[in-house]
């Protein structure tokens, strides 16, 4: 061969190692991106494993925290249940303790307490006081009391009052007797039009405070002399066997068994005792 030919192979042949080369290049290239397209999943890979370590270095430093988090999460009926019994076995003791001495002190208090109240109720039965004398003696039961409230209810069958020997003749003048009421005039002209006089004997007349100031003696019979009268009179109108007799008959029977003189020396002392006065 020629120097020229020689040449042109040579030529030839350096362009195919370059055109080897460029597909070593090119190879190397696909090399790489594989491997980077490789790489990036390995890259992945140590991120996971990255993550996965972090997890694990989490998980042992809070390895406490989660056994902390367990004694959270023992369930309430063993936390009860286990509280109660050391509480059961300290406390009967106790009670059982305290109860003699308590039961001992209650003894006292009652009978005490009892000996106050009764001792109160006998201080309040003494030291009762009455507004009026007619209080006391009614509030108090007194014979003599029942006494003039019986003889209030049908005065008018034992005793005639006013007494007419006691009434003037004629009304005063420009005035006119009130019907039902003897010795009671209302006046009808002048300028007193409308007022009222009255001209019965105070003094007679059937109150409380009158017949306070009498004997139960003197109550008694007058109280007597009303019921019979007044049972007259109602088997006149009525017949015999009506109820109202019947406890005509009682009040009667009650009436003559009092004992008058007692009767009268226990107001007596009611009123004393009340610091009361029947008024004059």
């Amino acid at each position: 061969m020629s120097s020229e030919e020689e040449e042109f192979n040579d030529s030839n042949h350096a362009m195919n190692g370059d055109v080897e080369e460029g597909e070593d290049d090119n190879n190397d290239n696909g090399g790489r991106k594989r491997r980077s397209s490789r790489g990036a999943v390995s890259y992945n890979e140590a991120d996971e494993d990255f993550y996965d370590d972090e997890e694990e270095e989490d998980n042992e430093a809070s390895g406490g925290d989660d056994e902390e988090d367990d004694d959270d999460d023992v369930p309430l009926a063993s936390l009860k249940s286990s509280s109660p019994t050391k509480k059961k076995k300290t406390t009967p003791s106790k009670t059982r303790t305290a109860k003699p001495p308590a039961t001992k002190k209650k003894k006292p208090t009652t009978s005490s307490a009892t000996k106050a109240t009764s001792s109160s109720n006998a201080t309040t039965t003494t030291t009762v006081e009455y507004a009026s004398p007619s209080f006391a003696l009614y509030g108090s039961e007194c014979k003599k009391g029942e006494l003039i409230q019986k003889l209030l209810c049908r005065w008018w069958y034992a005793i005639t009052w006013p007494d007419p020997a006691t009434l003037p003749d004629k009304p005063p003048p420009h005035y006119d007797a009130m019907d039902g009421f003897p010795g009671v005039y209302v006046c009808t002209a002048g300028e007193e039009v409308g007022t009222i006089k009255d001209m019965r004997d105070k003094s007679k007349a059937p109150n409380f405070n009158n017949f306070a100031k009498m004997k139960s003696e003197e109550l008694r019979d007058l109280l007597i002399k009303a019921i019979q009268e007044q049972k007259r009179q109602l088997i006149a109108a009525e017949g015999a066997g009506t109820g109202t007799e019947k406890e005509l008959n009682v009040i009667l029977k009650w009436a003559e068994k009092v004992n008058t003189d007692k009767a009268d020396k226990d107001a007596a002392k009611i009123l004393k005792a009340s610091k009361l006065t029947l008024a004059e």
